[in-house]
């Protein structure tokens, strides 16, 4: 068969459950897939440790490609159920796959694999009881009609072909290409869309209505009608806001669920996430409630290293605007992403979501030359979308709409708001000569914003408020928090005096004093969280208090961390949120699950090998971050406000040290680490054990993971002196001690049930801490578990070669622990003379930088910096004695004397 002429955009394959907790049963759509590789990667990856049940929907308008996808997973079962297959009849199945010109034994092996599958086809029933049928099934009848038909005719095309020669060109037509348009999505997505949740774009009009069969989707059928993963990544990224509004009634309600998109971005470039969705991205990801995990945190486990580095060769453009990169986003439900489901919908008004839909709908136009938009069958979604998310009359947002245009709409646009039911109004009706839409008549065109289901006052109320510009941009929240308690009543009548404070990205706490004025802003009366649908900031902020009317109204600017990088330094890095319903299982919101198991070990014998480590973890710091890193490494006082370095910086240097340390590339080499708080008088609080350093193939260009474990000490485990003697054995070992402060060490804490989620596989119990704290870590306070105890124990035998090891394993968890990069939606990755140097080095066209050992600085690149060697190995140079004094702790442990033994 023919190699695919969109071999996904050359990545490797992913996992498609890898944003899903273990033991979560995944319902799974495929949007335009042209390959099997994804679907292959993850059965490979879920082997042995999953424990759920995968349903994959696939839809693709090439029906090509169906067939060829289909023919490789026949094989494979037909391969699986003859028992051990050999070498040999893996890659002829291989060949099938992935080559034009086939070698006779798997030219035969084809034309009789598509003989069976003809035979097998006739009817959809047939189908579905033949030896295929369970694991293979086709939601429509017309699907397997036309995919039956590529088969036959493919049967006809390989029979005519002379097999007297021991090579023949038997390839299939070749899949489609991977950037499609909007029309293509409609065969492939929307229909889908149309049937199951009666929300669809209105160019799938033109393509007549899916019927899908009663036996898959009928009463009691098993079909799932929503989904945990929609991956629609092989689809072009200017159909986003397309993919958006066709997937979001798709995707189930759940913390987990998660729609992947994906297309090349600039880099360096500010207005990237606002470009996502044509310029509006804050607005529109607030109203309909889907945001990219990534954004929020600036935080990703997958390295965008080699495309930048390609990107600035020798060949690359100087013009650090026009460098792309491919990046896959994880658009996850905004709610869980702020921690709780809002207690009641926003509310908003016609005028501001007027003057959006208007500006979308504008800027849809002027592309629409493309050919790869469609701005009429967008905007009329987008408008019920809109609607029904703010719980506006959709007939009245039409008209409000339509009335707004500088120019009155064509008589084809309104034919298609038509078509999505929305009213046309009257005058442009006769002003384009249609007759207008009869079947909305009736509909209570009143209402202008959301109102309570019912007539009482609800405690909280949400408004977003746009910009009185007419930009269509929402610039603040207005949180109204009706005070209902006796106490918060009476603290109001008392005139008691209250204070905000910002508690969280997302929280500002309203706090009550008593009516002892001594202690005014000590002792606190009452706290009331008021909590936002998104990152708001406090300065900026009003607080209107009525006390007579008994509510607090604060109207809070909105958060943009691709303005300001800053706001998210002293926030979590690795969320993991715990559900209150469902599963209750916990949920890493930015952290992909690895298989460790099924990952590669990397041979750390050979150093010359081993400079992609350095590269890879090096590249952690972001341009911004790397000038800070330089400020306070490399100042003997780093104690000013203006270069004390920020809580995720030092979570990023202890990760640094981590990877060095355990691939022996600096300083040493170490498996064993001790997290280490002294300042606040409790010494070590853990030890981490590094087991391996694996590689992460799936992370699009890899990317270096520790499998390692973490044994917490609590008061509890110390009390009982059961570690006494492993903990004095420890003692004659070579030991990195990370020393961290307090917000770091609570950094770790909040960091570490992620990282044991991800490689989770064993099974939480019913009576697990994160459930019975609702909170995951489980405390943060001295001496307190920071895990769950489900994973206790639960390690590979001979995990670490330690001496006492099988008493401390009982206590330890595993986890798997990788570079944390920022994100490109918010901040610069790498300067571009920076990455310049490192293509240049790592091309061969420029020696190794040599530069200081503990701030990175080198004598090229920054002005006035003078280098020394170590005096006693004369390998390492500094850029002072306090970049020296700093470092020794790591590098006592490799330096020599020059000459010695």
């Amino acid at each position: 068969m023919a190699a695919p002429s969109h071999p996904g955009r050359f990545r490797p394959a992913l996992s498609l459950t890898e944003d899903l907790p273990r033991g979560l049963d995944a319902a799974i759509l495929q949007l335009e897939s042209f390959d099997t590789r994804d679907i292959l990667y993850t059965a490979y990856t879920e082997q042995s440790v999953s424990g759920r049940n995968i349903d994959i929907t696939v839809c693709n308008a090439d029906a090509h490609a169906i067939a060829r996808n289909i023919l490789l997973y026949t094989l494979a079962l037909d391969l699986a159920g003859d028992g051990n297959p050999t070498a040999a009849q893996l890659w002829s199945i291989w060949n099938i796959y992935y080559t034009r010109c086939l070698r006779e034994p798997d030219f035969n092996l084809l034309v009789s694999q598509l003989r069976k599958l003809v035979q097998l086809s006739e009817s959809l029933q047939a189908w579905n009881s033949g030896p295929y049928g369970a694991v293979l099934r086709f939601r429509t009848q017309d699907s397997l009609s036309i995919v039956r038909g590529v088969w036959s005719i493919d049967v006809v095309n390989q029979s005519q072909i002379s097999s007297d020669s021991t090579v023949a060109d038997a390839g299939l037509a070749q899949s489609g290409p991977g950037h499609i348009s909007k029309q293509r999505i409609a065969p492939g997505c929307a229909p889908l869309a149309a049937q199951m949740a009666e929300k669809v774009l209105s160019a799938v009009q033109h393509f007549g209505p899916l019927e899908l069969a009663e036996s898959e989707y009928g009463a009691g059928a098993a079909a799932p009608r929503q989904f945990d993963v929609i991956d629609a990544s092989a689809l072009s990224e200017e159909c986003t806001l397309d993919l958006l509004l066709a997937a979001e009634p798709l995707l189930k309600d759940a913390p987990s669920s998660t729609l992947y998109t994906a297309g090349s971005y600039p880099l360096n470039d500010s207005n990237a996430f606002e470009a996502l969705l044509n310029g509006r991205t804050t607005s529109i990801s607030l109203l309909l409630g889907l945001l990219p995990a990534e954004y929020w945190t600036n935080a990703r486990m997958i390295s965008l290293t080699d495309q930048i580095l390609m990107a600035w060769s020798d060949k690359a453009s100087t013009d650090t605007k026009k460098v792309l990169s491919e990046l896959r986003l994880s658009w996850k439900h905004t709610k869980y992403l702020v921690g709780q489901q809002l207690p009641v919908p926003l509310q908003t008004n016609v005028d501001g979501l007027v003057d959006l839909i208007r500006h979308i709908y504008l800027d849809l136009a002027e592309k629409s030359t493309s050919k790869k938009y469609y701005a009429p069958g967008t905007t009329a979604v987008l408008l019920k979308a809109l609607a029904r998310r703010a719980q506006i009359d959709p007939a009245e947002l039409a008209e409000r709409f339509l009335s707004a245009l500088a120019q009155p709409p064509s008589q084809g646009d309104l034919e298609v708001f038509a078509l999505e039911g929305l009213a046309i109004p009257p005058t442009l009706a006769q002003a384009t000569g249609s007759q207008g839409d009869q079947h909305i008549t009736g509909l209570n065109c009143a209402s202008t914003v959301a109102k309570p289901a019912d007539e009482s006052s609800p405690e909280f109320t949400t408004t977003a408020d746009f910009d009185p510009n007419h930009t269509g941009d929402i610039v603040t929240i207005t949180e109204r928090l009706n005070i209902v308690s006796d106490q918060g009543k009476q603290l109001l009548a008392d005139r008691a005096p209250i204070e905000v404070r910002q508690s969280s990205l997302t929280t500002l706490d309203i706090i009550f004093y008593g009516k002892d004025r001594a202690l005014w802003g000590k002792e606190r009366a009452l706290v009331l969280p008021m909590t936002y649908p998104v990152p708001i900031l406090k300065d900026g902020s009003k607080t209107r208090i009525a006390r007579t009317s008994g509510y607090i109204e604060i109207t809070a600017p909105l958060a943009k961390p691709s303005i300001t990088p800053s706001l998210l330094e002293d926030h979590d890095v690795l969320p993991t949120i715990i559900p209150t319903a469902g599963s209750h299982l916990p949920v890493p919101l930015n952290t992909p699950r690895v298989n460790l198991d099924r990952l590669p070990i990397i041979n750390l014998d050979d150093k010359s090998y081993l400079g992609f480590i350095s590269t890879l973890s090096s590249l952690m710091f972001s341009t911004r971050e790397r000038h800070l890193r330089e400020q306070t490494l490399g100042n003997p006082d780093a104690t000013t406000p203006d270069v004390t370095p920020t809580t995720r910086l030092n979570f990023k240097e202890s990760l640094f040290t981590l990877f060095m340390l355990s691939a022996g590339l600096q300083g040493g080499q170490t498996g064993l680490f001790a997290l280490s708080e002294p300042r606040g008088g409790s010494g070590i609080h853990a030890l981490i054990f590094v087991s391996a350093v694996r590689l992460d193939t799936a992370s699009h260009h890899g990317v270096p993971v520790l499998d390692a474990a973490v044994l917490p000490f609590t008061r509890e485990l110390l009390a009982s002196q059961e570690l006494v003697e492993f903990l004095v054995l420890l003692r004659t070992l070579e030991c990195c001690t990370l020393t961290v402060d307090e917000k770091e060490l609570a950094l770790w804490k909040r960091a570490l049930p992620a990282l044991a989620e991800r490689c989770r596989d064993w099974d939480h119990l019913p009576e697990c801490e994160y459930v019975t704290t609702g909170s995951a870590p489980v405390s943060l306070r001295p001496g307190e578990p920071v895990l769950c105890s489900c994973g206790k124990g639960k390690l590979p035998d001979n995990f670490v070669g330690v001496p006492g090891w099988e008493d401390a394993a009982k206590h330890a968890t595993r986890v798997a622990i990788s570079p944390v990069y920022a994100s490109p939606l918010v901040e610069e990755l790498v300067a571009p003379e920076l990455a310049r140097g490192v293509a240049e080095e790592a091309e061969g066209r420029r020696g190794p930088r040599r530069v200081c050992r503990n701030c990175g600085k080198s004598e090229e690149e920054d002005e006035g910096v003078k280098l020394k060697n170590c005096a006693r190995c004369l390998k390492v140079a500094y850029c002072s004695s306090a970049c020296q004094k700093k470092d020794w702790k790591k590098h006592r442990m490799e330096c020599e004397e020059a000459g010695g033994a």
